[in-house]
């Protein structure tokens, strides 16, 4: 019995070590439990874990496969671990042999089951697991089940099944958070949701977050005066995701050239080989990595860090903040860029950032933050070195038109199907290009030529491709002409990379903040025009610009230089925007006022000593130049009479990428 109390005891404080992040202490517990258990698959599984944080994947393999070897085929959660070292080499074969094997001879067969079922996505054989899924659910429901379902539902194209699953899901586990985000952001995709289905969601998430995580503490109100603002940004997504690539170039020049002091908490696993991770990694700021943590730890750190203003940058998404916001960590919380679809409906999350396109006037009620509306954007792009050149307009070669989307195919449903296909008709000759990486699966390729060929488009007429690698993922702009984008959920990033890129978009905003992404960026790099007022509007927009190839070839010339003189490539300009907002919001607290909205009147001065420390390359035409004569030439930009502009602009984006390297 003794042995046994020992044997736990060591799983429970490898775990807890794994979760504080202190491998080498994980490590050690793992070294002194094989001594007494050599062979023992539990502890083995364990140590690969260890290694695969301590970034030693041949040493990981070696652990897991010992694991297995060993009678590990027993426990689903060695089976687990095993089957994401397998994912990293992409070995979807062997995942699916070693997830078969398991079955027989599982503890727990419900869990083996599901784990079968979760493997046959990732092998691409989605109506496999469906099947299996179904068979799972008859046997026990369980909410981990339901919503892995409802995922690979969405995967063929039945949505609105899908969200039902979902919805059975939380009534399962209605403490598990996770779930309930997963809703929010399911139910963004869905055409027929209304305003008060979301005011439903989010006030569901709330009452449950607050009931789980609500505090009311006590914070010191310490003034600024001698010292820099404290500010940490927290975020799942400090690598090449959507919101690396959206503030980077803000946190580089805050980091680097303002007077505040920035602390970066990453709870993504680390990714040591991404650029975009080590470009962050490279900062002069504080970092801290938080993956594996617990809760408890995770909470105890922010706290011991003494944060004027906590950022959320996660959301509703994986590795979620928002937990901890509603435990209050800073005296300032703020809502910024990373699974943000509407209000992120977290307690004690004092602000949103945004801008008058995300959140039109009248739109305050749906929001539990205060707004505070950017000028010129509540986002900057600092696009990768690699960035591919802007080739002529394919139509030229082509002889016709290519329509292109590259967003995440859960956007797309039945609606927008029936708009792209009526634009499609009126174009015969006409292709629509589709990329996602679900099109590895036939299954998921045949639903989408079913949708369309229901709307009189034959599958001749699309282009159907999976995934590709970022710089590949970039260049294949160069084979479309006009982007269409998804509604009610609108691209992004993606609408960002498509202007780089030379491609405008078409879009029709949705209701929701995720519904308006798309007409924000086309506005703020100079293209309202493309932005529809509804459907009729969107295919008019579509057609009159297929029909004008002198003109789309112009602007294919020049869009890249337009987005460079834009807010949107204004790095300097929004992080001074942003500094602002910081230091009103923390005045606001410190004098003991409760957190209001905060209005701009344009963009706000850039310090003197910024623009003096700034290095020529980024700013060349600064010297000799008083703060108003400065400000003259930045409202200058704003209006886009911006000659000369791009060479700052790509001035900048080099010193990003100089900043990044020391």
């Amino acid at each position: 019995m003794k042995s046994l109390e020992r044997f736990k005891k060591t799983l429970t404080e490898i775990q807890q070590a794994l979760e504080q992040g202190q491998l080498e202490r994980a490590e050690s517990h793992c070294r002194q439990g094989l001594k007494r258990h050599p062979r023992h698959p539990l502890i083995l599984s364990s140590l690969a874990r260890v290694k695969v944080a301590q970034d030693q994947p041949e040493e990981a393999r070696k652990c897991s496969d010992r694991a297995l070897e060993n009678g590990g085929l027993k426990y689903p959660s060695v089976v687990h671990h095993h089957l994401e070292l397998l994912e990293k080499e992409k070995d979807f074969e062997g995942m699916l042999d070693v997830a078969r094997r398991s079955l027989p001879v599982s503890r727990e067969p419900i869990k083996s089951k599901r784990i079968l079922a979760r493997t046959l996505i990732k092998a691409n054989r989605r109506r496999e697991a469906l099947a299996l899924f179904e068979e799972i659910l008859k046997e026990a429901p369980e909410a981990g089940a339901l919503n892995d379902c409802c995922n690979c539902l969405y995967d063929l194209g039945q949505h609105e099944a899908g969200f039902v699953q979902n919805k059975l899901a939380a009534t399962l586990e209605p403490d598990a958070l996770w779930i309930r985000s997963n809703l929010i952001l399911l139910g963004h995709y869905l055409p027929g949701m209304t305003k008060e289905d979301f005011i439903g969601l989010h006030k569901d998430w709330f009452d449950t977050c607050a009931r789980l995580h609500g505090e009311i503490r006590q914070l010191e109100r310490r003034p600024l005066e001698g010292r820099k603002l404290r500010i940490g940004f927290i975020s799942n997504g400090f690598w090449s995701h959507p919101a690396g690539w959206l503030s980077y170039g803000a946190i580089a020049m805050l980091a680097h050239y303002f007077p505040c002091e920035i602390l970066l908490y990453s709870t993504h696993p680390p990714k040591p080989k991404d650029g975009v991770a080590q470009r962050f990694g490279e900062l002069p700021v504080t970092h801290t990595a938080l993956h594996g943590w617990s809760f408890n730890a995770k909470l105890q750190k922010l706290l011991e860090d003494e944060l004027d203003i906590l950022v959320e940058m996660s959301g509703h998404s994986e590795h979620s903040a928002l937990p901890l916001v509603a435990a209050r960590v800073a005296p300032v919380q703020v809502k910024w860029i990373g699974g943000l679809s509407d209000t992120s409906a977290a307690p004690n999350m004092d602000y949103l950032l945004t801008d008058w396109i995300e959140t039109p006037a009248g739109s305050e009620d749906t929001y539990t933050e205060n707004l505070i509306r950017l000028p010129g954007g509540y986002v900057s792009y600092a696009p990768p070195a690699y960035m591919p050149e802007v080739n002529p307009l394919p139509a030229r070669e082509n002889g016709y038109i290519t329509f292109g989307c590259f967003n995440n195919l859960h956007k797309i449903n039945p609606q927008i199907i029936g708009l792209w296909a009526r634009i499609l008709e009126a174009l015969p000759e006409s292709r629509l290009m589709l990329k996602d990486r679900r099109f590895e699966d036939p299954d998921v390729t045949a639903w989408v030529q079913q949708a369309f060929q229901a709307e009189g488009i034959p599958a001749e007429r699309l282009i159907l491709e999976k995934a590709s690698p970022h710089a590949e993922l970039l260049r294949t702009y160069n084979r479309i002409d006009i982007a269409l984008d998804p509604w009610p959920y609108t691209g992004g990033l993606t609408t960002i990379e498509a202007l780089f890129m030379g491609v405008p978009v078409v879009t029709c905003p949705g209701p929701s903040f995720a519904g308006r992404h798309a007409a924000s960026h086309l506005t703020n790099a100079g293209l309202p025009e493309w932005v529809a007022q509804d459907f009729d509007d969107y295919k008019r927009i579509a057609l009159d610009w297929a029909n004008r190839l002198d003109d789309l070839a112009e602007l294919r010339r020049n869009l890249r230089s337009q987005f460079q003189k834009s807010p949107l490539s204004g790095h300097v300009q929004f992080a001074a925007n942003l500094l602002h907002a910081f230091e009103l919001m923390y005045q606001q607290w410190a004098q003991g006022k409760p957190a209001a909205p905060i209005e701009f009147n344009g963009p706000v001065p850039i310090p003197e000593s910024v623009l003096a420390n700034i290095p020529e390359t980024i700013d060349p035409l600064k010297r000799n130049k008083s703060r108003e004569s400065f400000n003259q030439e930045q409202n200058r930009v704003d209006n886009q009479d911006s000659t000369g502009d791009e060479t700052i602009s790509n001035a900048i984006d080099q010193i990003l990428d100089g900043l990044s390297k020391g």
